[in-house]
């Protein structure tokens, strides 16, 4: 039987980033791709600022600020200088990140898909829809669906549904610009993203129960369309603290959306996917007897801002008209957290005294 120091399933941001540093430690990597490349992947693809600076792909469209907006209210822009955040379309992001990844030395199988595996105390034996393989250490990084997770006994108890669509417009808003509105929905935000070259992807996300697809219709009723791509609905799970992120067992590790490495906020998956595919990486090098342990150790950063977002998205999305009403106080807050500049927990903090009094103000107003 074949066998490979690591194995890591699912090649997205998460799985290449940690095959990529495998392989630069080298360990002898297998990395396995259900679909091939390249291949079609919904998300907003959008990146923050802070993230990019070692990613090396310059097919990037720089976006420069944000127009934030609510149903019958005049919308807030924000404009900076420099770039805030970058947008790609994910078909050519992951396709970039697995070539890295086996430019660096994994060994890339697509059309290859994780079907099961056992665990001993020293190895693993991992069973593909191509046949078996044996490695001494696992990195499930699958998405949503992770066959990984699921063999490790974790379910997802928090996460959004959203439906989204590539669309280009007969009269198209700056493309310098994301375009974000509340109200759409009861618990979460619709989206309009700049992919450039007249692209945009319109997506909304909410945990409530409302018919996301009905939501987009009617918004979509408000554009000149020149183009429209199909819609499709997809999952996005998030963390709320470190309870919520599913680590691993064993020998076996979860990345990015296996994980639940999402910002509970924002939805923005790809930046926590990479970091968490590189410290799964480090854990398995630095700590090959216990690797899971300084997994945990490793993402506690990552979990605090995951911990101040999702209180933050607490009061947001329960409290929408009142967090539009700070508009321009917190667009310029997000501006400078896209750009590193401010932690979720420095926004929490420095902006509750001034939610809290809107949301008196808007109460108080209504009788």
């Amino acid at each position: 039987m074949e066998h490979f120091d690591a194995v890591v399933a699912g090649a997205g941001p998460a799985g290449s980033t940690a095959a990529l540093e495998l392989a630069r430690a080298g360990l002898k990597v297998l990395l396995l791709e259900a679909k091939r490349f390249p291949r079609p992947k919904l998300c907003g693809g959008a990146l923050s600022a802070r993230s990019v600076k070692e990613l090396g792909l310059k097919e990037l469209h720089p976006v420069y600020g944000g127009l934030l907006s609510f149903p019958g209210r005049e919308p807030v822009k924000r404009l900076r200088s420099s770039p805030v955040a970058y947008t790609v379309p994910r078909e050519r992001l992951d396709a970039f990140l697995a070539r890295k990844a086996a430019e660096a030395g994994a060994e890339l199988r697509e059309g290859v898909k994780l079907e099961g595996f056992t665990q001993s105390s020293s190895r693993l034996e991992v069973l593909t829809s191509k046949g078996k393989v044996s490695c001494s250490f696992l990195v499930g990084a699958e998405g949503f669906y992770s066959k990984t997770a699921r063999l490790l006994g974790y379910g997802r108890r928090k996460f959004y549904r959203s439906v989204e669509l590539e669309l280009e417009l007969e009269e198209p808003p700056t493309e310098r610009l994301v375009f974000i509105e509340l109200g759409r929905v009861s618990r979460g935000y619709l989206w309009l993203f700049p992919w450039g070259g007249g692209r945009f992807v319109l997506g909304v996300a909410s945990t409530g129960r409302e018919n996301l697809r009905e939501v987009l219709a009617s918004f979509l009723k408000g554009l000149k369309l020149k183009r429209a791509g199909r819609l499709r609905g997809w999952f996005i799970p998030y963390a709320e603290g470190k309870k919520d992120l599913f680590l691993g067992k064993g020998r076996v590790l979860l990345a990015g959306d296996a994980g639940n490495f999402v910002d509970p906020l924002l939805g923005e998956g790809i930046s926590y996917a990479r970091e968490s595919g590189r410290l799964c990486a480090l854990s398995v090098v630095k700590s090959p007897d216990e690797p899971v342990r300084l997994y945990g150790k490793l993402v506690e950063p990552t979990a605090k801002e995951f911990f101040w977002a999702g209180l933050l998205a607490k009061l947001a999305y329960r409290f929408q008209r009142a967090a539009f009403s700070l508009g321009e106080l917190y667009l310029e807050a997000f501006l400078d957290l896209l750009e590193g500049k401010k932690s979720y927990e420095q926004l929490f903090k420095e902006g509750l005294k001034d939610f809290l009094k809107e949301l008196f103000r808007s109460y108080l107003f209504r009788w």
